[in-house]
């Protein structure tokens, strides 16, 4: 079995850049879009694969347009031609690392790349926080997803998959799939939050910034199958600010938010929220959860900028594709769209 790479940052780092040169080597259109999404977020990553994903990027035009005219089908994935087609649009020196803003201690983020990324579930109207596993769907079953994969293996007692972040937000954002092959839904159970908790409690000395963040199903989780997204970064999120009452601070959270220091305590959290049919989204760090209650995706009018909150915007980001809406986005409009978002408890008061 391959060494888990979570030993240290140095060893995650060093993984994670060699596969995905790895996978721009396998020569696959979807492999080439992972690589150039994951290499725009990391300045060092953008600079040292940059010459590479150039030529690979003039070998999947040529090839496209050799079939279009032999009148061939494309053989790729639908998804992947569709944003393949975008970037030969945009052209790929437009592209460069993710930039950031921080109004007011806010975070927002100009990520051309994650703009490109199908909706899956996350465009659909849902009207509940559980639905069964449905296998004819988009799920992690699915055997080309293995080339997306960093590490698979036992930990913990437990089998799990780690896949690269195809439209990456976070610094070394990975999807973790425990048990994958038994084919679970989104819907978190005591078992499975306490296996996350173990983990991070476990990374918290060897990464520098373990967290993991979690969507309930109707709180944009775009794949219907359990996983949690597991990523590095020694930074705080907004919401991990002290200025909050939440954290002992004197200000109100724009939405609500509710916190554990304990796995017991976070898995009645999340149960209460479960008996209340309640969406939310997790952010979970070494020994503390925080969980936003939500309105469920599609019952509400969000902004046109912002058509999306998962865990990573309830906890204070923003992620922009348009330039001119991340220059001219502010503390006001991501406040105001918490609060929009923000729901509190169904049966609270």
């Amino acid at each position: 079995m391959i060494q888990s790479p979570f030993g240290s940052t140095q060893v995650l780092g060093d993984a994670f850049a060699a596969g995905l040169e790895r996978q721009l080597e396998d020569g696959g259109l979807g492999a080439f879009i992972l690589v150039v999404a994951n290499a725009t977020f990391e300045a060092g990553l953008w600079e040292r694969m940059r010459d590479r994903l150039r030529r690979a990027h003039e070998r999947h035009a040529q090839r496209i347009r050799s079939r279009l005219r032999a009148g061939e089908q494309l053989i790729d994935a639908q998804d992947d031609q569709l944003v393949f087609l975008k970037l030969v649009a945009m052209e790929l020196d437009a592209l460069g690392p993710t930039q950031y803003r921080y109004p007011d201690g806010w975070e927002l983020q100009h990520n051309l790349m994650r703009g490109l990324r199908p909706q899956r579930f996350a465009s659909e109207v849902a009207d509940g926080i559980r639905t069964p596993f449905d296998p004819h769907c988009f799920n992690f079953t699915l055997a080309f997803l293995d080339r997306e994969l960093l590490w698979q293996g036992e930990m913990n007692g437990h089998s799990v998959r780690f896949y690269y972040n195809k439209f990456p937000f976070v610094r070394r954002h990975l999807l973790m799939v425990p048990h994958a092959d038994t084919c679970r839904p989104q819907y978190l159970t005591r078992e499975m939050l306490f296996y996350a908790w173990r983990l991070l409690d476990g990374f918290g000395d060897r990464l520098d910034g373990a967290g993991i963040g979690y969507n309930s199903y109707g709180a944009f989780a775009s794949i219907n199958h359990l996983h949690f997204q597991l990523f590095e970064r020694p930074e705080p999120l907004p919401v991990e600010s002290a200025r909050w009452r939440h954290n002992g601070g004197a200000e109100a959270y724009p939405a609500p938010c509710i916190v554990a220091d304990s796995a017991a305590a976070a898995w009645e959290l999340v149960r209460d929220l479960h008996d209340r049919s309640q969406a939310y989204n997790l952010l979970l760090r070494p020994g503390r959860l925080y969980a936003l209650p939500r309105r469920l995706q599609g019952s509400y009018t969000a902004s046109d900028w912002a058509p999306g909150h998962a865990w990573y915007e309830m906890a204070g980001g923003a992620v922009i594709s348009r330039r001119l809406v991340f220059e001219r986005t502010g503390a006001p409009q991501l406040v105001a769209e918490l609060s929009r978002v923000g729901a509190e408890p169904a049966g609270a008061g």
